[in-house]
């Protein structure tokens, strides 16, 4: 499954888990993918990454987005739990 898959199945799960009222920005999912790909990233790096690409991540938008993946039960610690 690539990076692509397994952000739509986090969004998903999101929607899945009462998580509906999130917009699923392209910042958003730019965290999703970088998270996937890189699960030792910390905030800070993981803001300067997605920024990287001129996507205009702000810090409060990095907590909230792994806030809302650990209150859905799909962020542990600091890996990704992607369901089938």
């Amino acid at each position: 499954m690539d990076t692509t898959e397994k952000r739509k199945k986090i969004e998903a799960q999101l929607r899945a888990h009462g998580e509906n009222k999130v917009r699923i920005t392209r910042q958003r999912q730019k965290l999703y993918e970088l998270i996937l790909e890189n699960p030792n990233l910390t905030c800070k790096e993981l803001c300067f990454l997605a920024n990287k690409d001129n996507l205009s991540v702000s810090y409060s938008t990095v907590y909230r987005t792994i806030r809302q993946l650990e209150k859905a039960g799909l962020l542990l610690g600091k890996k990704i739990i992607v369901m089938k």
